[in-house]
């Protein structure tokens, strides 16, 4: 955002709110824009709008290194797999399994657990959440790596109130800015450390 107001000339001040109050605050007047990890769905597009997506967010499967590569969910059939209980992952596993029952499912509380559990070779693959994995690489000499693209990936938005269509214009203007002039995937770069998926 920061990046963004710099490209449309605006300064930005930034407040942190809880999760649940972001949408109430925004219809309030209270702030301008809201950029926290919202995806686009229908619910919240009856009373706010968003910009373009900005960030596509998903999961992504997870082998050893030299282990695997490009696979898609269908490649998971038949082989042992941790995954975070409550994600979307499970549930794509689940309906996996309906259809190759040989493959195992094993969930966990914690995303920690499931990559300990490939780590520890007590299973073959592993689903996690694409930013949650990126940030252990960045934090972590893992022997672990990223060997799929996004998958059950979901847009993410920068919304604003409903008909502020000025602001949703400038908005969107800054977004294709930063992407067109390169600042967009050195962020992405720096936190997710490959270009924008």
């Amino acid at each position: 955002i920061n990046a963004i107001g710099k490209e449309i000339g605006e300064n930005i001040l930034i407040q942190y709110i809880d999760y649940d109050k972001l949408i109430p605050t925004l219809m309030a007047g209270e702030i301008d824009v809201i950029i926290s990890g919202m995806t686009i769905i229908e619910p919240r597009q009856e009373v706010i709008h968003f910009t373009e997506p900005y960030f596509e967010y998903g999961e992504v499967i997870i082998a050893r290194q030299g282990e695997g590569k490009n696979l898609v969910i269908e490649d998971l059939a038949g082989k042992s797999i941790a995954v975070q209980l409550g994600t979307t992952g499970q549930d794509l596993l689940v309906k996996l399994q309906e259809k190759a029952p040989q493959t195992q499912i094993t969930k966990y509380l914690a995303w920690e657990e499931v990559l300990a559990s490939l780590e520890s070779d007590q299973v073959e693959l592993a689903i996690v959440s694409h930013p949650v994995f990126s940030q252990y690489l960045l934090e972590n000499d893992s022997k672990l790596q990223m060997v799929s693209g996004l998958i059950a990936s979901q847009p993410l938005g920068i919304a604003v109130q409903k008909g502020n269509q000025e602001l949703l214009d400038s908005l969107n203007q800054g977004l294709a800015a930063i992407k067109d002039n390169g600042t967009y995937d050195e962020i992405y770069q720096k936190w997710f450390l490959s270009p924008g998926i």
